[in-house]
């Protein structure tokens, strides 16, 4: 059997930890956005903060954001390819977040049942699998260069904040 991905058997606090990093490291790659998806871009990253915190839940915090993200791809014609993969990235994010508030509902049930294992552990995969694709569009991103970081609004990282948790 193949598989694309490992299901990550991570504590929530080691995955929303991870979550956190992938935020870092898309906040990192800001100044390739397209000036015509800011608005969007900054207000998604400020609400994923928002949920990985714990003030707001996962339809307002997470799901609105992968449609929005997933639309904005579409909508804005000019693209290029790093911001094509940013705005992706976004959109996966979001999708990861909202699984791992479902992974956080699976979990407080305790396994009691075997629709309770098999929701706790499709709800894993999915959010590994939405770090997964998150990861491999951040890194189609170009690294940002010293012009455009000193032109981009926000503060960026200028680390890769993935790795291993």
């Amino acid at each position: 059997m193949t598989h694309l991905y490992d299901i990550p058997d991570y504590t929530l606090d080691e995955l929303y930890d991870y979550y956190n990093r992938v935020i870092d490291h898309a906040e990192s790659l800001k100044p390739a956005i397209h000036p015509r998806t800011r608005f969007q871009v900054e207000n998604a990253l400020r609400d994923y903060r928002k949920f990985g915190s714990g003030e707001l839940d996962i339809d307002l915090g997470t799901k609105r954001w992968f449609r929005v993200m997933s639309h904005l791809v579409e909508e804005v014609g000019d693209l290029d390819e790093g911001q094509t993969a940013y705005i992706l990235a976004l959109a996966e994010i979001g999708h990861a977040a909202a699984h791992l508030g479902h992974l956080n509902t699976a979990l407080s049930r305790g396994g009691r049942t075997e629709a309770d294992v098999k929701y706790e552990a499709l709800n894993r995969a999915y959010v590994g699998f939405g770090f997964k694709c998150a990861e491999t569009y951040l890194d189609l991103v170009p690294p940002p260069s010293a012009d455009s970081a000193a032109a981009a609004a926000g503060r960026t990282f200028g680390v890769r904040a993935l790795g291993a948790v």
